[in-house]
């Protein structure tokens, strides 16, 4: 599930992207490229690990309970963070995936990447600041893999801070994406 921003009437393309894959339930993300230092410490391994340059980021979990996450420098080896086993997929009811906070009122200073798992220049879910109410500066996108069965609990249950929430069916488990609003504070009054 692909989402893109529209920010002063331009269209940034994977702003966040979420895939829940048939085969093996893994749930994926792409993050924007990121240019700078990263110092990342590994408390399951008890690792340091030192980005320098261009790096982007990336994670997973696998039906068998396999979780990692991914650092890709430019033009160096992936560093795999964290790798752990936890409950196996069957074992679960919803597993929460990832946050990704998506502006929709300044431009983002880069172009997203295009990710191998979605290569589209556009989204069928455009977020466009108008579509969620006056005084919003971006919106949370949070994603969910749940059994089919207990979706409307999910949705029933953060309905109070949900604007508005996306599903795709897969089977066993959905894909499901929440969006809270981030609002603009209001001016003082002096």
């Amino acid at each position: 599930m692909g989402f893109s921003a529209e920010i002063q009437g331009v269209k940034y393309p994977a702003v966040a992207i979420f895939k829940l894959n048939n085969g093996d339930a893994i749930c994926w993300y792409g993050d924007h490229p990121t240019n700078g230092h990263l110092a990342v410490f590994d408390l399951v391994e008890q690792k340091r690990h030192f980005v320098s340059g261009s790096f982007s980021v990336h994670g997973s979990r696998h039906r068998n309970g396999r979780h990692h996450q991914v650092l890709e420098p430019s033009g160096h080896k992936k560093i795999y963070l964290s790798p752990r086993t936890d409950k196996a997929a069957e074992d679960l009811v919803c597993d929460h995936i990832r946050d990704v906070n998506v502006p929709l009122f300044q431009p983002f200073d880069f172009w997203p990447i295009k990710t191998q798992l979605w290569h589209a220049t556009t989204s069928r879910h455009v977020l466009r600041r108008d579509d969620f109410g006056e005084r919003v500066d971006g919106v949370i996108l949070q994603g969910f893999m749940c059994r089919h069965e207990y979706v409307d609990d999910l949705l029933g249950t953060l309905q109070k801070t949900t604007y508005k929430s996306w599903v795709e069916h897969d089977g066993v488990f959905d894909l499901v994406v929440l969006a809270e609003v981030v609002g603009i504070p209001a001016p003082s009054a002096n």
